[in-house]
């Protein structure tokens, strides 16, 4: 019977050295925020309203919006990798996301990314 009860916790003690190892080298998160700004034209001061799209590298959108001069959104849960902002009709931008996320900037005649 002891050496029973002694199998036992050393069993116990087995089974939770493993999640505790197993738990320290969980991944870190695979997903990113890609945030978009739509601005108005600079010289003019005109505004502008566009349908934007989040796609991966598939093509799939992952995320769309129809956005207005003046806001910025923050699209959350984009995996990283290769992925492409587009704003229709205006331009389309690619990037690798990571950890440190993107920001899409779309003026009218002008787009860039950071």
């Amino acid at each position: 019977m002891p050496f029973t009860t002694r199998a036992a916790l050393t069993s116990l003690a087995l089974a939770a050295a493993l999640v505790l190892a197993v738990t320290g080298c969980a991944r870190g998160p695979e997903t990113g925020a890609v945030t978009v700004e739509v601005r108005a034209d600079a010289t003019t001061g005109a505004p502008q309203t566009l349908d934007v799209e989040v796609r991966d590298a598939r093509g799939t959108v992952l995320a769309a919006e129809t956005m207005s001069s003046g806001t910025t959104l923050q699209f959350d849960g984009i995996p990283f990798g290769e992925v492409s902002i587009e704003a229709i009709g205006l331009c389309e931008l690619g990037t690798t996301l990571d950890a440190a996320g993107a920001t899409a900037i779309f003026e009218p005649k002008h787009c860039t990314i950071e």
